[in-house]
């Protein structure tokens, strides 16, 4: 990618101070003037796509696809922002005549193997991930994927491939090394081993702790801070919202509570639309400026006399689940 442009800029330093609204104005002013972005196509589809403007941002990259239908790295910029879009089949279809013509670009054949993981087709999506790993055996996020979607047996040849290649990963940056020793770690542990997979599981935390250290001090202070300021008294306290929308469905608990069951039962129901971690609900609320009790008081010192605040917010996320799965749905 060339240098930022200074239209995207603008709407980038916009969003990152909390106006979507006028970021999301900047953008289509730049639809409307026919800008010449060039590259920046792509920049602005994944702006769009974090404000929650689905339309807008595959809007932004079709045009960047245009720019060369023929290059794969063009096409599966493209590609990658339908899928994370939720727009999976279409994903799939702008990589079809890769696929057909058999290119061995290791980036492309983790990308299908991505998306046919996610439509069920896994025997497919394993081919690609090993063609990947054929290629390239130190990508460690292509080990992840590959094994979440089998189950090992102890001389599974997979297996033993991936034990002779733990002295490959010396060099290699903590992260990538990281990913490969938590998919060791599951090969394990389906095999049965729960020592070795422990062991793996450790090794791999340890790598994640040199790039991403946790502050149990902090996070506690955090928590604790929560549960003394969102009180029933304080929250009661804020102006009630009129939206009386029964759309959305929000399934929440600890990990390994059982989360992921509840939501697979609820789609199973032909209404009901897989969401996943959609992070919808954080851009809804930059108005507030913040997630603490003070910037909620603070957003409703602020709003006009007459104003619904939390309405506002309310019909804000619902017009971010429209742009990504239509108006269908309970």
């Amino acid at each position: 990618m060339s240098q930022q442009h200074p239209d995207v800029q603008r709407v980038q330093v916009a969003f990152k101070a909390g106006q979507r609204e006028q970021a999301v104005t900047l953008v289509r002013g730049l639809f409307r003037q026919g800008a010449l972005l060039g590259d920046g196509w792509a920049e602005l589809a994944k702006l769009a796509l974090a404000m929650g403007e689905v339309t807008l941002a595959l809007k932004a990259s079709k045009r960047f696809s245009r720019k060369d239908r023929n290059d794969a790295m063009h096409q599966l910029h493209h590609a990658a922002l339908l899928a994370e879009a939720g727009r999976v089949r279409a994903a799939r279809s702008a990589m079809l005549c890769f696929e057909r013509k058999g290119t061995s670009n290791p980036s492309v054949q983790h990308f299908l193997g991505t998306v046919k993981s996610q439509m069920g087709e896994n025997e497919s999506a394993l081919r690609h991930f090993h063609q990947v790993l054929e290629q390239w055996p130190t990508a460690g996020q292509s080990w992840v994927a590959m094994v979440a979607l089998k189950e090992f047996t102890p001389d599974d040849p997979d297996l033993l491939k991936m034990e002779s290649l733990t002295d490959k990963f010396g060099g290699i940056d903590p992260q990538t090394h990281g990913k490969f020793l938590y998919a060791l770690g599951k090969a394990w542990e389906d095999v049965g081993n729960t020592e070795h997979a422990f062991a793996k599981y450790s090794q791999g935390a340890g790598l994640f702790l040199q790039t991403r250290p946790f502050d149990q001090n902090a996070d506690d202070r955090f928590c604790k801070s929560l549960l003394g300021t969102f009180t029933r008294q304080a929250q009661e306290a804020l102006p009630a919202s009129q939206c009386e929308s029964t759309r959305p469905i929000f399934v929440t608990g600890l990990p390994r509570s059982g989360t992921t069951l509840v939501e697979q039962m609820l789609v199973s129901h032909s209404k009901v639309k897989d969401g996943g971690e959609l992070n919808l609900l954080r851009t809804a609320l930059m108005p507030l400026g913040g997630y603490s009790l003070a910037h909620a008081r603070a957003y409703c010192d602020t709003a006009l006399a007459g104003d619904d605040p939390w309405t506002d917010i309310a019909n804000t996320y619902l017009y971010f689940l429209e742009e990504r799965f239509g108006r269908g749905g309970i």
